[in-house]
């Protein structure tokens, strides 16, 4: 009995063991690059990144956004760059002129131990897209890239600075970058303070593929505050639609 006990102790040690061995590479964070046992670095990192993820979201065609992100060099020697590329190749997406090699300095320099990479979107056609950042071709760490450009977008309107008891009138204008023609209709306003307010036109209306309408808004603040509201539209159209018509606006006196 004692030789069948000691037997079944090593054997729940050695799973233990096994499973503790296998597990430990699930708490090094996603964003940083595992050193090799012969390179010297600040325990087992080379290089992190600032962010994982870059989102262009409900961007128009044609329409331009630039966002960045930053690898850090985390070793005790100078770390070289020798590539920054995109996994697809996404022909609306680009970035920033990067010359490589680039060598970035020890951690212990902080101003030169970081490079800053700027990611510029311009589509030209509605949709979504993904694509993939790889830093000297390793798979991990990566920066990944999404898109989405609407076929439909209600613009935000903002009124700034009107003095109380006077109005201010802007023009909402909407294009159906879709394939097919776009409906809207039941348009609902949001506005505790009864402040904004729409032109009296006849709904549905019908926007045709590669057309546009316009409709005006009006505020009219009656105190010295900041106003908000909404304009939220039931749309018939293809693809991706952004429904809602954010208001805003501060009254300031006389």
């Amino acid at each position: 009995m004692k030789k069948i006990h000691i037997l079944n102790i090593a054997i729940i040690l050695l799973v233990g063991l096994f499973i503790s061995d296998c597990s430990s590479p699930l708490d090094v964070p996603a964003n940083r690059v595992i050193k090799k046992d012969n390179e010297p670095g600040i325990g087992d990192e080379i290089f992190a990144l600032s962010t994982n993820n870059i989102e262009f979201y409900f961007l128009e065609p044609f329409g331009s956004e630039t966002q960045k992100f930053e690898i850090r060099n985390l070793l005790k020697e100078n770390y070289t760059i020798n590539s920054i590329a995109f996994k697809n190749s996404e022909k609306f997406l680009t970035m920033g002129h990067h010359p490589t090699p680039k060598t970035l300095a020890p951690i212990s320099n902080v101003n030169d131990s970081k490079e800053i990479v700027f990611v510029t979107f311009q589509p030209t056609e509605p949709g979504e897209f993904i694509d993939t950042i790889f830093i000297n071709g390793m798979i991990s760490p990566f920066v990944r890239v999404q898109a989405t450009v609407v076929t439909l977008r209600v613009p935000e309107i903002n009124f700034i600075d009107v003095p109380i008891g006077n109005s201010r009138n802007m023009r909402v204008k909407i294009k159906n970058y879709g394939n097919t023609t776009a409906i809207l209709d039941n348009p609902i306003i949001t506005d505790a303070d009864g402040v904004f307010e729409m032109e009296l036109i006849t709904f549905p209306l019908y926007i045709p593929k590669g057309t546009d309408i316009e409709f005006s808004v009006t505020f009219t603040p009656n105190e010295s505050k900041s106003y908000s509201g909404k304009i939220e539209f039931n749309i018939q159209a293809s693809g991706i639609v952004d429904n809602v018509c954010e208001l805003s606006g501060n009254g300031i006196g006389n």
